[in-house]
Protein backbone atom coordinates (compact mmCIF):
# COMPACT_ATOMS: atom_id res chain seq x y z
CA UNK A 1 0.00 0.00 0.00
CA UNK A 2 2.97 2.30 0.93
CA UNK A 3 3.74 2.34 -2.60
CA UNK A 4 0.45 3.00 -4.27
CA UNK A 5 0.39 5.84 -1.73
CA UNK A 6 3.20 7.04 -3.46
CA UNK A 7 2.35 6.54 -7.08
CA UNK A 8 -0.69 8.73 -5.86
CA UNK A 9 0.92 11.42 -4.65
CA UNK A 10 3.22 11.35 -7.34
CA UNK A 11 0.13 11.43 -9.92
CA UNK A 12 -3.24 12.87 -8.86
CA UNK A 13 -1.30 16.24 -8.29
CA UNK A 14 0.26 16.23 -12.33
CA UNK A 15 -3.31 15.11 -13.65
CA UNK A 16 -5.15 18.54 -14.17
CA UNK A 17 -6.32 19.94 -16.72
CA UNK A 18 -5.27 22.84 -18.59
CA UNK A 19 -7.31 25.47 -18.21
CA UNK A 20 -7.02 28.94 -19.99
CA UNK A 21 -5.53 31.93 -18.21
CA UNK A 22 -5.46 35.46 -18.17
CA UNK A 23 -1.35 34.97 -18.50
CA UNK A 24 -1.38 32.18 -20.94
CA UNK A 25 -0.25 29.14 -18.95
CA UNK A 26 2.24 31.04 -17.32
CA UNK A 27 1.52 29.55 -13.51
CA UNK A 28 1.14 26.33 -14.15
CA UNK A 29 4.11 26.39 -16.10
CA UNK A 30 6.21 27.83 -13.31
CA UNK A 31 4.17 24.81 -10.82
CA UNK A 32 5.71 22.31 -12.89
CA UNK A 33 9.08 24.01 -12.99
CA UNK A 34 8.62 24.10 -8.82
CA UNK A 35 8.89 27.41 -8.88
CA UNK A 36 6.19 28.00 -6.51
CA UNK A 37 6.95 31.47 -4.85
CA UNK A 38 7.04 32.68 -8.38
CA UNK A 39 3.83 31.21 -8.91
CA UNK A 40 2.19 32.56 -6.04
CA UNK A 41 3.27 35.71 -6.77
CA UNK A 42 1.23 35.48 -10.22
CA UNK A 43 -1.79 33.89 -8.92
CA UNK A 44 -2.31 36.82 -6.10
CA UNK A 45 -2.86 38.71 -9.33
CA UNK A 46 -4.85 37.13 -11.13
CA UNK A 47 -8.68 38.47 -10.70
CA UNK A 48 -10.99 36.16 -8.27
CA UNK A 49 -12.74 33.07 -10.24
CA UNK A 50 -12.81 28.78 -9.80
CA UNK A 51 -9.74 28.90 -12.06
CA UNK A 52 -7.92 30.99 -9.68
CA UNK A 53 -8.74 28.56 -6.60
CA UNK A 54 -7.92 25.94 -9.08
CA UNK A 55 -4.06 27.11 -9.86
CA UNK A 56 -4.06 27.74 -6.05
CA UNK A 57 -5.18 24.13 -5.12
CA UNK A 58 -2.69 23.06 -7.83
CA UNK A 59 0.29 24.85 -6.22
CA UNK A 60 -0.27 23.73 -2.91
CA UNK A 61 -0.58 19.70 -4.25
CA UNK A 62 2.36 19.90 -6.53
CA UNK A 63 4.70 21.76 -4.03
CA UNK A 64 3.79 18.84 -1.44
CA UNK A 65 4.51 16.70 -3.90
CA UNK A 66 7.57 17.57 -4.63
CA UNK A 67 8.48 18.04 -0.65
CA UNK A 68 6.62 14.86 -0.16
CA UNK A 69 5.02 16.67 2.59
CA UNK A 70 1.60 14.75 3.99
CA UNK A 71 -1.26 16.67 2.46
CA UNK A 72 -3.73 18.64 5.19
CA UNK A 73 -7.39 17.35 4.10
CA UNK A 74 -8.89 20.48 5.64
CA UNK A 75 -6.84 22.59 3.88
CA UNK A 76 -8.64 21.03 0.41
CA UNK A 77 -11.82 21.67 1.84
CA UNK A 78 -11.26 25.06 2.33
CA UNK A 79 -10.46 25.49 -1.10
CA UNK A 80 -13.48 23.46 -2.13
CA UNK A 81 -15.70 25.86 -0.10
CA UNK A 82 -14.07 28.60 -2.24
CA UNK A 83 -14.58 26.83 -5.71
CA UNK A 84 -18.31 26.21 -4.84
CA UNK A 85 -18.65 30.35 -4.86
CA UNK A 86 -18.11 30.21 -8.48
CA UNK A 87 -20.48 27.06 -9.41
CA UNK A 88 -21.31 27.15 -13.38
CA UNK A 89 -21.90 24.71 -15.65
CA UNK A 90 -19.09 25.07 -18.01
CA UNK A 91 -17.21 21.95 -18.32
CA UNK A 92 -14.10 23.69 -17.51
CA UNK A 93 -15.62 24.50 -13.99
CA UNK A 94 -16.67 20.55 -13.53
CA UNK A 95 -12.91 19.80 -14.32
CA UNK A 96 -11.01 22.14 -11.61
CA UNK A 97 -13.96 21.18 -8.83
CA UNK A 98 -13.44 17.64 -9.89
CA UNK A 99 -9.41 17.70 -9.55
CA UNK A 100 -9.97 19.84 -6.45
CA UNK A 101 -12.25 16.52 -5.08
CA UNK A 102 -9.40 14.18 -6.57
CA UNK A 103 -6.95 16.48 -4.28
CA UNK A 104 -8.73 16.12 -1.00
CA UNK A 105 -9.38 12.55 -1.81
CA UNK A 106 -5.53 11.74 -1.50
CA UNK A 107 -5.09 13.99 0.99
CA UNK A 108 -7.48 12.03 3.51
CA UNK A 109 -6.16 8.68 1.87
CA UNK A 110 -2.76 8.86 2.82
CA UNK A 111 -3.85 10.42 6.38
CA UNK A 112 -6.06 7.11 7.05
CA UNK A 113 -9.97 8.84 6.10
CA UNK A 114 -10.61 6.19 4.13
CA UNK A 115 -14.24 6.95 4.15
CA UNK A 116 -14.02 10.36 3.26
CA UNK A 117 -11.14 9.37 1.00
CA UNK A 118 -13.83 7.40 -0.74
CA UNK A 119 -16.51 10.04 -0.09
CA UNK A 120 -14.25 12.80 -2.20
CA UNK A 121 -13.56 9.96 -4.89
CA UNK A 122 -17.14 9.68 -6.00
CA UNK A 123 -17.69 13.48 -5.33
CA UNK A 124 -14.73 14.16 -8.41
CA UNK A 125 -16.81 11.43 -10.39
CA UNK A 126 -20.04 13.36 -9.94
CA UNK A 127 -18.72 16.68 -10.14
CA UNK A 128 -17.35 14.80 -14.10
CA UNK A 129 -20.53 13.13 -14.88
CA UNK A 130 -22.43 15.90 -16.72
CA UNK A 131 -19.73 15.69 -19.58
CA UNK A 132 -20.31 14.06 -22.90
CA UNK A 133 -18.16 10.71 -22.82
CA UNK A 134 -16.03 11.70 -25.92
CA UNK A 135 -15.36 14.76 -24.05
CA UNK A 136 -11.41 14.81 -23.36
CA UNK A 137 -11.89 15.73 -20.14
CA UNK A 138 -14.26 12.83 -19.38
CA UNK A 139 -11.53 10.69 -21.41
CA UNK A 140 -9.32 11.91 -18.95
CA UNK A 141 -11.06 11.19 -15.60
CA UNK A 142 -11.28 7.33 -17.66
CA UNK A 143 -7.55 7.10 -16.82
CA UNK A 144 -8.31 7.63 -13.00
CA UNK A 145 -10.94 4.90 -13.38
CA UNK A 146 -8.95 2.38 -14.87
CA UNK A 147 -6.38 2.90 -12.23
CA UNK A 148 -9.05 2.64 -9.39
CA UNK A 149 -10.73 -0.69 -11.12
CA UNK A 150 -7.17 -2.08 -11.24
CA UNK A 151 -6.19 -1.55 -7.23
CA UNK A 152 -9.56 -2.79 -6.94
CA UNK A 153 -8.13 -6.14 -8.82
CA UNK A 154 -5.84 -6.37 -5.33
CA UNK A 155 -8.00 -5.78 -2.63
CA UNK A 156 -11.73 -6.08 -3.87
CA UNK A 157 -12.00 -8.04 -7.05
CA UNK A 158 -15.38 -8.49 -7.30
CA UNK A 159 -16.60 -4.64 -7.11
CA UNK A 160 -13.44 -4.26 -10.12
CA UNK A 161 -14.49 -4.40 -13.53
CA UNK A 162 -13.97 -7.48 -15.95
CA UNK A 163 -10.93 -6.49 -17.49
CA UNK A 164 -8.06 -8.57 -17.90
CA UNK A 165 -4.14 -6.78 -17.23
CA UNK A 166 -3.59 -6.63 -21.08
CA UNK A 167 -7.25 -5.52 -21.56
CA UNK A 168 -7.03 -2.65 -19.38
CA UNK A 169 -3.25 -1.72 -20.10
CA UNK A 170 -4.43 -1.62 -23.75
CA UNK A 171 -7.09 0.64 -23.11
CA UNK A 172 -4.84 2.70 -20.59
CA UNK A 173 -2.37 3.21 -23.71
CA UNK A 174 -5.05 3.70 -26.09
CA UNK A 175 -6.47 6.28 -24.31
CA UNK A 176 -3.41 8.19 -23.40
CA UNK A 177 -2.52 8.57 -27.09
CA UNK A 178 -6.13 9.50 -28.24
CA UNK A 179 -5.75 11.98 -25.82
CA UNK A 180 -2.42 13.53 -26.44
CA UNK A 181 -3.58 12.97 -30.21
CA UNK A 182 -6.30 15.26 -30.28
CA UNK A 183 -6.33 18.82 -31.67
CA UNK A 184 -9.07 20.02 -28.61
CA UNK A 185 -6.26 19.18 -26.01
CA UNK A 186 -4.53 22.29 -24.84
CA UNK A 187 -0.88 22.06 -25.74
CA UNK A 188 -0.19 22.82 -21.91
CA UNK A 189 -2.36 19.63 -20.65
CA UNK A 190 -1.01 17.30 -23.10
CA UNK A 191 2.67 18.28 -21.78
CA UNK A 192 1.54 17.39 -18.41
CA UNK A 193 -0.39 14.56 -19.18
CA UNK A 194 2.90 12.68 -20.66
CA UNK A 195 4.29 12.72 -17.36
CA UNK A 196 1.15 11.78 -15.47
CA UNK A 197 0.42 8.86 -17.30
CA UNK A 198 4.09 7.72 -16.69
CA UNK A 199 3.71 8.14 -13.03
CA UNK A 200 0.11 6.71 -13.38
CA UNK A 201 1.71 3.56 -15.05
CA UNK A 202 2.96 1.40 -12.50
CA UNK A 203 -0.71 1.83 -10.82
CA UNK A 204 -2.26 -0.08 -13.77
CA UNK A 205 0.03 -2.58 -15.35
CA UNK A 206 3.82 -4.22 -14.98
CA UNK A 207 4.29 -4.71 -18.25
CA UNK A 208 7.56 -2.47 -19.06
CA UNK A 209 7.28 -2.64 -22.67
CA UNK A 210 3.70 -1.08 -22.81
CA UNK A 211 5.12 1.57 -20.65
CA UNK A 212 8.27 2.11 -23.02
CA UNK A 213 5.82 2.47 -25.34
CA UNK A 214 3.89 5.66 -24.15
CA UNK A 215 7.61 6.96 -23.38
CA UNK A 216 8.78 6.47 -26.89
CA UNK A 217 4.97 7.15 -28.41
CA UNK A 218 5.25 10.77 -27.02
CA UNK A 219 8.78 11.03 -29.00
CA UNK A 220 12.60 9.93 -29.34
CA UNK A 221 13.51 13.54 -28.08
CA UNK A 222 11.36 13.74 -24.99
CA UNK A 223 11.66 14.73 -22.54
CA UNK A 224 12.68 18.08 -23.92
CA UNK A 225 12.58 19.99 -20.64
CA UNK A 226 11.35 20.18 -17.20
CA UNK A 227 12.52 18.42 -13.96
CA UNK A 228 9.37 16.15 -13.33
CA UNK A 229 9.45 14.87 -17.43
CA UNK A 230 13.60 13.93 -16.76
CA UNK A 231 12.10 12.00 -13.43
CA UNK A 232 9.64 10.39 -15.12
CA UNK A 233 11.43 8.80 -18.50
CA UNK A 234 13.98 7.97 -16.29
CA UNK A 235 12.10 5.97 -13.77
CA UNK A 236 9.97 3.95 -17.17
CA UNK A 237 13.80 3.45 -18.42
CA UNK A 238 14.93 1.97 -15.45
CA UNK A 239 12.00 -0.28 -14.89
CA UNK A 240 12.63 -1.53 -18.50
CA UNK A 241 16.28 -2.64 -17.81
CA UNK A 242 17.33 0.64 -20.23
CA UNK A 243 19.71 2.26 -17.04
CA UNK A 244 22.34 3.75 -19.32
CA UNK A 245 19.54 5.61 -21.64
CA UNK A 246 18.15 6.56 -18.00
CA UNK A 247 21.60 7.83 -17.27
CA UNK A 248 21.85 10.38 -19.95
CA UNK A 249 18.60 11.79 -19.26
CA UNK A 250 19.66 12.40 -15.81
CA UNK A 251 23.37 14.09 -16.63
CA UNK A 252 21.27 16.27 -19.09
CA UNK A 253 18.26 17.56 -16.46
CA UNK A 254 21.41 18.00 -13.91
CA UNK A 255 23.22 20.22 -16.40
CA UNK A 256 19.96 22.13 -17.43
CA UNK A 257 20.23 23.20 -13.22
CA UNK A 258 17.05 20.26 -12.35
CA UNK A 259 19.14 19.66 -9.08
CA UNK A 260 16.80 21.47 -6.82
CA UNK A 261 13.98 18.75 -7.71
CA UNK A 262 15.71 16.84 -5.02
CA UNK A 263 14.22 13.27 -6.21
CA UNK A 264 16.86 14.04 -9.26
CA UNK A 265 19.29 14.01 -6.74
CA UNK A 266 18.09 10.44 -4.77
CA UNK A 267 18.02 8.48 -7.97
CA UNK A 268 21.16 9.99 -9.72
CA UNK A 269 22.97 8.89 -6.78
CA UNK A 270 21.18 5.45 -6.70
CA UNK A 271 21.64 4.89 -10.56
CA UNK A 272 25.32 6.02 -10.20
CA UNK A 273 25.88 3.58 -7.08
CA UNK A 274 24.26 0.90 -9.11
CA UNK A 275 27.29 1.42 -11.83
CA UNK A 276 30.07 1.75 -9.62
CA UNK A 277 30.38 5.87 -9.99
CA UNK A 278 31.88 7.36 -7.23
CA UNK A 279 29.97 10.82 -7.44
CA UNK A 280 26.79 8.66 -6.03
CA UNK A 281 28.31 10.07 -2.87
CA UNK A 282 27.96 13.46 -3.66
CA UNK A 283 24.32 13.44 -4.89
CA UNK A 284 22.63 11.23 -1.71
CA UNK A 285 24.56 13.77 0.43
CA UNK A 286 22.97 16.58 -1.18
CA UNK A 287 19.49 14.92 -0.78
CA UNK A 288 19.74 13.86 2.52
CA UNK A 289 21.15 17.63 3.14
CA UNK A 290 18.52 19.52 1.37
CA UNK A 291 15.60 17.33 1.90
CA UNK A 292 13.06 19.59 3.68
CA UNK A 293 10.78 16.70 4.83
CA UNK A 294 11.80 12.89 6.27
CA UNK A 295 10.70 11.10 3.65
CA UNK A 296 13.52 9.10 2.26
CA UNK A 297 16.08 10.42 4.07
CA UNK A 298 16.70 7.05 5.86
CA UNK A 299 16.75 5.46 1.89
CA UNK A 300 19.78 8.09 1.03
CA UNK A 301 21.38 7.17 4.42
CA UNK A 302 21.21 3.05 3.86
CA UNK A 303 22.20 3.47 0.12
CA UNK A 304 25.06 5.94 0.97
CA UNK A 305 26.02 2.97 3.88
CA UNK A 306 26.73 0.40 1.08
CA UNK A 307 28.74 2.58 -0.90
CA UNK A 308 30.79 3.16 1.93
CA UNK A 309 31.34 -0.40 2.84
CA UNK A 310 32.20 -0.98 -0.78
CA UNK A 311 34.93 1.39 -0.28
CA UNK A 312 35.96 -0.24 2.96
CA UNK A 313 35.20 2.85 5.20
CA UNK A 314 33.93 0.42 7.79
CA UNK A 315 33.44 3.12 10.74
CA UNK A 316 31.27 5.09 8.49
CA UNK A 317 28.68 2.78 6.68
CA UNK A 318 28.15 0.98 10.75
CA UNK A 319 27.35 4.76 11.93
CA UNK A 320 25.10 5.12 8.87
CA UNK A 321 23.54 1.74 9.71
CA UNK A 322 23.02 2.78 13.19
CA UNK A 323 21.61 5.93 12.71
CA UNK A 324 18.95 4.34 9.99
CA UNK A 325 18.44 1.49 12.35
CA UNK A 326 16.94 4.01 15.51
CA UNK A 327 14.80 6.39 13.33
CA UNK A 328 11.80 6.48 12.66
CA UNK A 329 10.76 5.32 8.79
CA UNK A 330 7.83 7.48 7.10
CA UNK A 331 7.70 6.10 3.62
CA UNK A 332 8.33 2.27 2.63
CA UNK A 333 11.67 3.05 0.92
CA UNK A 334 12.77 3.87 4.59
CA UNK A 335 11.50 0.60 5.93
CA UNK A 336 13.72 -1.23 3.18
CA UNK A 337 16.57 0.97 4.33
CA UNK A 338 15.94 -0.16 8.05
CA UNK A 339 15.74 -3.83 6.79
CA UNK A 340 18.57 -3.49 5.07
CA UNK A 341 20.96 -2.09 7.24
CA UNK A 342 19.76 -3.95 10.56
CA UNK A 343 21.46 -7.23 8.56
CA UNK A 344 24.60 -5.02 7.77
CA UNK A 345 26.89 -7.70 9.82
CA UNK A 346 25.67 -10.25 6.82
CA UNK A 347 26.64 -7.91 3.73
CA UNK A 348 29.06 -9.43 1.71
CA UNK A 349 31.38 -7.36 -0.95
CA UNK A 350 30.77 -9.47 -3.62
CA UNK A 351 27.07 -10.27 -3.77
CA UNK A 352 26.48 -6.87 -3.17
CA UNK A 353 28.36 -5.58 -6.41
CA UNK A 354 26.36 -8.40 -7.78
CA UNK A 355 23.43 -6.66 -6.32
CA UNK A 356 24.25 -3.59 -7.74
CA UNK A 357 25.46 -4.59 -11.27
CA UNK A 358 21.93 -6.74 -11.60
CA UNK A 359 19.73 -3.50 -10.68
CA UNK A 360 21.91 -1.53 -13.21
CA UNK A 361 20.60 -4.11 -15.62
CA UNK A 362 24.25 -5.68 -16.11
CA UNK A 363 23.71 -9.06 -16.37
CA UNK A 364 26.61 -9.99 -17.67
CA UNK A 365 28.87 -8.47 -14.73
CA UNK A 366 26.20 -9.69 -12.69
CA UNK A 367 27.19 -13.08 -13.15
CA UNK A 368 30.43 -12.56 -13.76
CA UNK A 369 30.67 -11.78 -10.10
CA UNK A 370 28.78 -14.28 -8.88
CA UNK A 371 30.58 -16.98 -10.84
CA UNK A 372 33.78 -15.60 -8.73
CA UNK A 373 32.00 -15.46 -5.54
CA UNK A 374 31.16 -19.35 -5.68
CA UNK A 375 34.68 -20.47 -5.45
CA UNK A 376 34.25 -19.60 -2.01
CA UNK A 377 30.49 -20.46 -0.71
CA UNK A 378 31.82 -22.84 1.97
CA UNK A 379 32.77 -19.96 3.60
CA UNK A 380 29.53 -18.26 3.62
CA UNK A 381 26.82 -17.66 6.34
CA UNK A 382 23.59 -19.71 5.65
CA UNK A 383 22.10 -16.07 5.39
CA UNK A 384 24.85 -15.13 2.62
CA UNK A 385 24.19 -18.47 0.74
CA UNK A 386 20.54 -18.30 0.48
CA UNK A 387 21.27 -15.03 -1.13
CA UNK A 388 23.68 -16.11 -3.22
CA UNK A 389 21.26 -18.94 -4.80
CA UNK A 390 18.68 -16.06 -4.51
CA UNK A 391 20.53 -13.57 -6.87
CA UNK A 392 21.98 -16.50 -8.70
CA UNK A 393 18.56 -17.54 -9.57
CA UNK A 394 17.12 -14.04 -10.61
CA UNK A 395 19.96 -13.50 -12.97
CA UNK A 396 19.63 -16.62 -14.85
CA UNK A 397 16.00 -16.11 -15.00
CA UNK A 398 16.54 -12.55 -16.76
CA UNK A 399 19.17 -14.07 -19.31
CA UNK A 400 16.76 -16.63 -20.24
CA UNK A 401 19.10 -20.00 -18.55
CA UNK A 402 15.85 -20.99 -16.95
CA UNK A 403 17.13 -24.60 -16.00
CA UNK A 404 19.37 -23.32 -13.70
CA UNK A 405 17.27 -19.96 -12.64
CA UNK A 406 14.84 -22.75 -11.15
CA UNK A 407 17.79 -24.78 -9.62
CA UNK A 408 19.06 -21.73 -7.99
CA UNK A 409 15.86 -20.46 -7.06
CA UNK A 410 14.83 -24.01 -5.28
CA UNK A 411 18.05 -23.65 -3.43
CA UNK A 412 16.66 -19.99 -2.08
CA UNK A 413 13.56 -21.31 -0.69
CA UNK A 414 15.20 -22.17 2.87
CA UNK A 415 12.05 -22.61 5.04
CA UNK A 416 14.36 -22.11 7.94
CA UNK A 417 14.84 -18.22 6.78
CA UNK A 418 11.93 -17.29 5.66
CA UNK A 419 11.21 -15.29 8.83
CA UNK A 420 15.00 -13.47 8.20
CA UNK A 421 14.87 -13.12 4.60
CA UNK A 422 12.72 -12.14 1.83
CA UNK A 423 14.05 -14.42 -0.62
CA UNK A 424 12.83 -17.83 -0.09
CA UNK A 425 9.16 -15.96 -0.96
CA UNK A 426 10.13 -14.39 -3.68
CA UNK A 427 11.99 -17.29 -4.91
CA UNK A 428 8.79 -19.38 -5.21
CA UNK A 429 6.91 -16.37 -6.96
CA UNK A 430 9.29 -16.59 -9.82
CA UNK A 431 9.26 -20.21 -10.23
CA UNK A 432 5.75 -20.01 -10.03
CA UNK A 433 6.39 -16.84 -13.21
CA UNK A 434 8.90 -19.26 -15.07
CA UNK A 435 6.05 -22.24 -15.22
CA UNK A 436 3.42 -19.77 -16.23
CA UNK A 437 5.38 -18.48 -19.18
CA UNK A 438 6.10 -22.12 -20.55
CA UNK A 439 2.32 -23.09 -20.36
CA UNK A 440 2.17 -24.82 -16.96
CA UNK A 441 -0.62 -23.73 -15.16
CA UNK A 442 -0.82 -26.50 -12.69
CA UNK A 443 3.21 -26.38 -11.98
CA UNK A 444 2.96 -22.42 -11.02
CA UNK A 445 -0.22 -22.15 -9.25
CA UNK A 446 1.72 -24.88 -6.63
CA UNK A 447 4.30 -22.39 -6.53
CA UNK A 448 2.44 -20.01 -6.37
CA UNK A 449 0.37 -21.14 -2.92
CA UNK A 450 4.06 -21.86 -2.07
CA UNK A 451 5.12 -17.99 -2.04
CA UNK A 452 1.62 -17.58 -0.42
CA UNK A 453 2.45 -19.34 2.55
CA UNK A 454 6.20 -18.64 2.80
CA UNK A 455 6.82 -15.66 5.19
CA UNK A 456 8.52 -12.58 4.30
CA UNK A 457 9.94 -9.92 6.77
CA UNK A 458 9.19 -7.49 4.22
CA UNK A 459 7.48 -6.79 1.62
CA UNK A 460 5.05 -9.57 2.35
CA UNK A 461 1.98 -8.37 1.63
CA UNK A 462 3.16 -7.26 -1.99
CA UNK A 463 4.40 -10.54 -3.13
CA UNK A 464 1.57 -12.38 -1.71
CA UNK A 465 -1.11 -9.86 -3.34
CA UNK A 466 0.82 -10.78 -6.58
CA UNK A 467 0.87 -14.25 -6.38
CA UNK A 468 -2.38 -14.34 -5.66
CA UNK A 469 -3.13 -12.25 -8.46
CA UNK A 470 -0.82 -15.26 -10.76
CA UNK A 471 -3.05 -17.73 -9.78
CA UNK A 472 -5.58 -19.37 -11.83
Amino acid sequence: MHRIKLILLLTVGLLMPAVTLPQPDSCQSLILNLRFDEARTQIDKLPAGYRTVWLSSYALFVEQLAKLDKPDPDAFAELLKAVRHYHTNSPDYQQCLSDIYLMRCYACFVNGSYMASYTAYTQARQAIGSLQPDDWRRLRFGLIELIYDSQLQNVAPLFADNLTDGERTEKYCSTVEQLTQNADVPEQFRNELKVASLLLFPLVSSNCNAGLRLLYGFGREWPASGPLEAFTAAERLIAADSTLSAMKILEKALQMGYGKFNRLNLLVGCSMLNVGNDSCESYLNRFIDTQTTPSDVLYAKFKLAWHCFLKGETAKYESLCQKVIQSAAVTQSDAQAKYECAMYHYWDMQLLRARLAFDAADYRLCKSILDSAAQRKSQFTPIQANEYAYRMGRVCHKTGDLDNAKRFYEAAIDHNLEKTLYYPCYAAYYIGMIYKAEGNKAKANEYFKACRKTSSPIYGESIHQKARHEME
